[in-house]
């Protein structure tokens, strides 16, 4: 998969990205154990933390610890099964906006999951640009990708690959921006 970070705040004017407004196209989501690897289960996510399938700050829903997966995770790092049919054309998988800053990425991609990471463990212990240190929530990743632990969850798409077989994941990332901001 592909783990970039992203914050649509800029450099310059760097803010957590709890302000972000996430849509993961996805009624699903895989439950992690403690140790965050998939639980093999699949799970709804309608009135749950994880329902992004309408427009929502990412920072709505970050605190609630009154759900499990929140906690285990510190916020969210989970592979949510994205709707539609994987291996064909791309399709829209998320969509991150911030209202600050007018910017915009949509996520399109093939693969049956995309994995949402709200940058729970950034720590300040690296710095970037400028010698600027990141903190919790100051990035996101977005990572178009096969089930984590697919080889050991019988009930998750496959990701094996046979000898002479070729892996194709194709991701596309398209950034927009409102006039005036």
């Amino acid at each position: 998969t592909n783990h970039s970070y992203f914050n649509l705040s800029g450099h310059e004017d760097i803010a957590p990205v709890l302000g972000h407004e996430l849509t993961i196209e996805a009624s699903a989501y895989t439950p992690a154990n403690e140790s965050l690897i998939p639980t093999g289960r699949v799970t709804p996510v309608e009135g749950t933390p994880f329902d992004f399938r309408e427009a929502k700050p990412i920072g709505e829903d970050i605190r609630d610890g009154s759900d499990k997966q929140v906690r285990i995770a510190q916020g969210f790092d989970h592979n949510f099964v994205l709707d539609g049919d994987a291996g064909g054309e791309p399709r829209l998988a998320a969509r991150v906006h911030d209202p600050v800053s007018g910017r915009t990425m949509e996520v399109l991609s093939d693969q049956p999951g995309i994995q949402f990471y709200s940058g729970n463990f950034i720590d300040a212990t690296m710095s970037g640009k400028g010698e600027t240190l990141y903190r919790q929530s100051d990035a996101l990743c977005l990572e178009p990708q096969v089930f984590p632990d697919a080889p050991n969850q019988d009930g998750f798409p496959s990701a094996r690959l046979e000898p002479g077989d070729t892996y194709r994941n194709v991701m596309v990332l398209r950034f927009t921006a409102e006039a005036g901001q």
